[in-house]
């Protein structure tokens, strides 16, 4: 957002959404849009509509007398919750129809069923038992996710004309007389006031999970551990079952620790929120209690960290009652024993439904002091003169993928600017979006927010002929694969991009420089597919400088390589580097890199975390 409000009023909206229920996501979003882009006398207005992370966002602004009465903001606040609970119920059916056992599962409960009639003191129909079970399950966990959903939405306005802050969160409405120095700052702390809002009502949820669990965990402990010896009737169905019980094990453990790493996101938010939010106390100390979950996160997620060490304790306690089952005897204790094995997959289900339903949450990242919405309101400060130095600059960059029901949140904000004749090189592990950045940077693939500048030149206002002329003359590539054309020499290898951008002034002089500079003047006229792996490589860097660049991306290029291949290929960049003045930027994972590159950066989850 803007911290420039002189437009009178501006709006805010946050919905917390189903992430799974993405043609409901879609339809949301259109009726959004046309709701907020009318106002109360027919003047149109162009609103910013939007999902981030898990939440649905709208952001507009208004003139002169709109909205200035009560009932005007009651009339579009009433508008947005009649949305608001139609796609609820909506969303409401989907998660039922989500929840219901499928063929698997179903599968599975009848065989523990059947384990179970071999045992004595089996309970009549425990197939039904678990139905039951399962079904109560799966009822409190709707009525549960639906109670957060209902609660966790956010209307903010702010009325610059009238001398009015108002917020509406819960239900609730909040006053608090404009003050020029800080309403846009309190603009500013929308997204954390809509996660912490969120916060509450989903932790108190994770709280009594963690307090169910427990609670059944410990019966199950008891019947694991007894002095009952039990005659094994039908091994293979012991076996079965047991097996059954450790998989499920497994996927609750998984689930716990991707609950914990979303208690430790909101207490990252949390704590780096808190002089933000200090700027609410003008709305009353009600609206901070509202809002404050009151529970200790910390506590909370040593908490879970336990549970983890328990249902481990209980993998190790199923594996050694399955080698006792192999000797035809298990030793259990029968008071516990059927309920644990009808209570224990139930549970272990409902842990993954909660991780499952809010997975992205581990990866919210709002834009501390600056709010949500960006692109817009703040392209013309994107805009503004770069030094000359820089050639390229990455500003807030955003970029989520879907490959199937879940998200990658590739980039999360990522600022980065590379200085002419800079080896920069960018290190992470796997997924961390070093991919991501530099196919953004290049104009390979679009930001789903923020900007890129050549030479402090937006590149998206480009059309694709002036995008793909850059590429071909001011952008080389390096990549791990060689892509060398078989078909040609080592020359013409080189000289392709020249000829495609034809730049064939003094070609054959250009080529021969760099090819007596990669120490490959002996191989020119050579096939390239009969060179090293080294070697190919070098022909892939010479071809990628042939037009002399203001940059060269490289992707990895050492991967394939030998480690003293690979100082030798990282040496072939510096020394282009430093002789023809080329930036480059290498993403890797390779260590040797701090020997060669001037800067050095670190990438984690989508974001530049250190120099």
């Amino acid at each position: 957002m803007s911290d420039n409000l002189d437009l009178d009023k501006e709006l805010a909206v946050g919905f917390l959404i189903d992430k799974l229920n993405q043609l409901g996501n879609k339809k949301l979003q259109k009726r959004l849009h046309k709701l907020l882009k009318k106002g109360p006398i027919g003047r149109k207005m162009e609103p910013e509509v939007g999902e981030f992370n898990t939440f649905m966002l709208a952001n507009t602004r208004y003139n002169n007398s709109d909205f200035n009465d009560e009932e005007s903001r009651k009339s579009i606040e009433n508008s947005l919750s009649t949305l608001y609970q139609e796609y609820v119920k909506q969303s409401a059916k989907l998660l039922r129809s989500r929840t219901k056992r499928n063929r698997s599962e179903l599968e599975s409960h009848k065989i523990l069923a059947n384990f179970l009639t071999s045992i004595p003191k089996c309970p009549a129909n425990p197939g039904k038992l678990i139905t039951k079970e399962n079904q109560k399950m799966i009822e409190y966990v709707e009525k549960s996710l639906l109670h957060i959903i209902e609660r966790s939405w956010i209307i903010f306005w702010a009325f610059k004309q009238k001398g009015e802050d108002r917020i509406k969160v819960q239900g609730k409405i909040f006053h608090r007389k404009y003050d020029v120095d800080t309403s846009s700052s309190a603009l500013h702390t929308f997204d954390e006031l809509l996660i912490l809002n969120f916060a509450r009502p989903f932790l108190k949820a994770l709280d009594q999970l963690l307090q169910d669990t427990n609670n059944r965990v410990n019966n199950i402990e008891d019947a694991f551990n007894g002095s009952d010896k039990i005659e094994i009737i039908n091994p293979n169905l012991c076996s079965e079952a047991f097996g059954i019980l450790s998989g499920d094990l497994v996927g609750g453990i998984d689930a716990l620790r991707t609950i914990i790493r979303q208690i430790a996101r909101i207490a990252e938010i949390q704590g780096s929120a808190k002089e933000e939010i200090e700027i609410l106390n003008g709305f009353g100390e009600d609206i901070r209690k509202t809002v404050n979950n009151g529970k200790n996160l910390l506590e909370l997620k040593s908490n879970f960290e336990k549970l983890i060490e328990t249902l481990q304790n209980l993998q190790v306690s199923i594996r050694h009652l399955a080698k006792q089952a192999i000797e035809g005897k298990i030793e259990i204790n029968l008071e516990y024993f059927h309920s644990a094995i009808i209570e224990l997959p139930i549970q272990l289900r409902e842990m993954k439904i909660w991780a499952d339903r809010f997975m992205d949450i581990a990866f919210l990242s709002p834009e501390s002091g600056r709010g949500i919405w960006t692109l817009s309101k703040e392209k013309d400060k994107l805009s503004q003169e770069f030094d000359q130095d820089i050639i390229i600059k990455a500003c807030e960059l955003h970029k989520t993928y879907r490959p199937s029901t879940s998200t990658v949140y590739a980039l999360r904000g990522t600022n980065l600017e590379v200085r002419r004749g800079e080896f920069l090189a960018v290190l992470g592990p796997s997924g961390s979006g070093k991919t991501t950045l530099i196919n953004m940077m290049a104009g390979l693939d679009i930001p789903d927010r923020g900007e890129v500048f050549l030479w402090g030149k937006r590149i998206s206002s480009m059309s694709d002929n002036d995008l793909s002329d850059l590429r071909r003359t001011k952008i080389g590539f390096v990549f791990q694969s060689y892509l060398l054309d078989p078909r040609l020499t080592v020359y013409e290898n080189v000289a392709l991009p020249a000829k495609m951008a034809r730049k064939t002034e003094r070609l054959n002089e250009r080529i021969t420089k760099l090819l007596e500079s990669l120490g490959l003047a002996d191989y020119a006229d050579q096939d390239p597919t009969k060179l090293s792996g080294g070697q190919m490589q070098r022909v892939i860097i010479g071809r990628s400088c042939v037009n002399d660049p203001l940059i060269v991306f490289a992707d990895e290029p050492t991967g394939d390589l030998d480690s003293e291949t690979g100082r030798q290929v990282l040496s072939y960049f510096r020394k282009l580097c430093d002789e023809k003045g080329i930036a480059f930027v290498v993403v890797t994972h390779d260590q040797e890199m701090s020997s060669f590159a001037d800067r050095i950066v670190q990438m984690k989850d989508g974001l530049i975390i250190g120099e």
